[in-house]
């Protein structure tokens, strides 16, 4: 398979991969009822110790293991882990900021009052952050060549 099939097929599994992990995430908690302890928390704040810890374990959950888990996927043995982890982040970020973006734009956060993507932006500035840090160089998702180690 060449690089721009690959580099597409890792796009679109990205998409797709990063709403159904959401969705699944979310259903999981709706499952366990965790909207009855979260309550009214959004509108009054943090009144408890299960509210804080159950939206500390969501957000980890929407943030941080889908990419390590997807990053084991190898497309190509000439790249190597860690590259993978932060493209798949970058593009999980970049779904996540198109789908608050438009959630923002539609004004669906009026209509279903949920607040849960209000402290997206500035979770994905950090993480960011630490990733280009950590790599010591900076990874664009729009170029197959850092993908493929190039």
């Amino acid at each position: 398979m060449k690089a721009k099939t690959k580099y597409k097929l890792l796009k679109w599994t990205t998409i797709i991969g990063t709403l159904l992990y959401f969705l699944l995430v979310s259903s999981f908690f709706a499952l366990l009822k965790v909207d009855d302890i979260w309550g009214n928390m959004f509108e009054k704040g943090i009144q408890n110790f299960p509210q804080w810890i159950t939206l500390i374990l969501y957000r980890i959950l929407i943030y941080i293991p889908l990419p390590l888990i997807i990053g084991i996927i190898k497309f190509d043995k000439r790249y190597n882990y860690s590259s993978r982890v932060v493209i798949w982040y970058n593009w999980m970020f970049f779904v996540y900021l198109l789908f608050y973006g438009i959630y923002e734009f539609a004004a669906l956060d009026l209509i279903f009052k949920v607040g849960i993507f209000n402290k997206l932006s500035s979770i994905i500035l950090i993480l960011g952050y630490v990733f280009s840090y950590a790599m010591k160089k900076p990874i664009s998702f729009d170029d197959p060549a850092n993908i493929l180690n190039k």
